[in-house]
């Protein structure tokens, strides 16, 4: 298992390279190598770091690695290669001997076989999903077919004239696995990281096929909020490296990240790195509503006319009740206005009221 996670060989690599030059730029789809573009690179080698030649996918994980990110090693059947099938080379001849022996000499056990285009990944659409992976290909056979599969499916992804690079690399066991995100994908909320985790791979939860657990913390690495209906278990220590994980690719990509990531013999692995499509959003500032009290008012949502009719009634009866308990200086009773209705439904201040929960 070590030579799978090992750092990049000594020689030329992506570590040597002046920092100027690490940028990865996003490919764009009139892009290509060019004439004499290497058919087959290492994740270490520092053409991997062309996203036209490798693909988001395989290009981020290469620029993961020359940081001293822990990933997965891995070789890139670049985007010649489905330039070569697209102009009629036979798959055989694609996947040759030369290709074949590389692979072995990742090992001995299966690999997995997955997408990287050049329309993947991106901040523009991360297209998941829409490509193929083969995982637990074994035998140069099994490697031909799983390569025609990933080439094949741009057809499904729309994208057949687009190209695509290979990425082969080694299966890994971990006990647990998962997708973090380095921000509330959901509200877009940037002082939240959301973690999810199942046992074993983390390709269910990719997959959509189950929901595995869910932590979401704070700017501090503290659980705000938890599920584990099937009792994966996430220890403190790695939820830290998890957090500290998603704040590393994020400084290294410039801008949060959707990540998967597995837990390998003790060690925390990245696996995958894009930017989240969410609408980074900040972190909001100013009173929270909620229905609080007056859910049992107005339990549903109202027409325009009762929202003229009830809300700024009962926004004045809040606020001259507030105003005689004492419990708010009058300033903020004048600063805030207490209720509000959001597409018909009513909504109070739950920091005045005493009920927001997140104060």
């Amino acid at each position: 298992m070590s030579a799978v996670i090992e750092p990049p060989r000594p020689g030329r690599r992506a570590t040597d390279i002046d920092s100027d030059e690490v940028a990865l730029e996003e490919p764009s789809a009139d892009r290509s190598p060019g004439v004499g573009a290497p058919l087959l690179v290492s994740l270490d080698d520092e053409a991997a770091l062309d996203a036209a030649l490798t693909g988001g996918k395989a290009a981020a994980l290469a620029r993961a690695r020359s940081a001293g990110i822990a990933t997965v090693a891995g070789l890139v059947l670049t985007t010649e290669g489905s330039r070569r099938y697209d102009d009629g080379t036979a798959l055989a001849d694609l996947v040759g001997a030369e290709v074949v022996d590389a692979v072995a000499g990742l090992g001995d056990g299966a690999v997995a076989v997955r997408s990287s285009s050049v329309v993947e990944d991106t901040s523009e659409s991360s297209a998941a999903g829409q490509f193929e992976s083969v995982l637990g290909v074994r035998g140069a056979d099994a490697l031909v077919a799983a390569v025609g599969e990933v080439l094949d499916s741009r057809e499904r992804a729309q994208a057949a004239t687009e190209p695509i690079a290979v990425l082969i690399q080694p299966m890994v066991d971990p006990d647990r696995a998962g997708v973090a995100f380095g921000v509330d994908p959901v509200t877009g909320r940037s002082d939240r990281r959301v973690i999810t985790a199942v046992r074993g791979s983390p390709a269910g939860l990719v997959g959509g096929e189950v929901d595995g657990g869910r932590w979401v913390l704070d700017d501090h690495d503290s659980v705000l909020a938890h599920k584990d209906p099937d009792g994966v278990l996430m220890p403190p220590a790695l939820r830290r490296e998890l957090a500290d994980l998603l704040r590393r690719v994020e400084d290294l990509f410039e801008g949060p990240q959707d990540i998967e990531w597995a837990h390998v013999g003790g060690r925390l692995l990245l696996l995958q790195s894009r930017p989240v499509t969410t609408v980074v959003r900040g972190v909001p500032e100013g009173p929270v509503y909620g229905p609080g009290p007056v859910t049992e008012t107005f339990p549903d949502a109202l027409a325009p006319l009762e929202e003229d009719l009830w809300v700024p009634p009962l926004r004045d009866g809040v606020r001259e009740a507030i105003r005689i308990s004492g419990m708010v200086p009058e300033r903020v009773l004048e600063q805030r206005e207490l209720v509000v209705a959001v597409e018909g439904r009513v909504a109070i201040d739950l920091e005045v009221t005493g009920e927001d929960p997140d104060r």
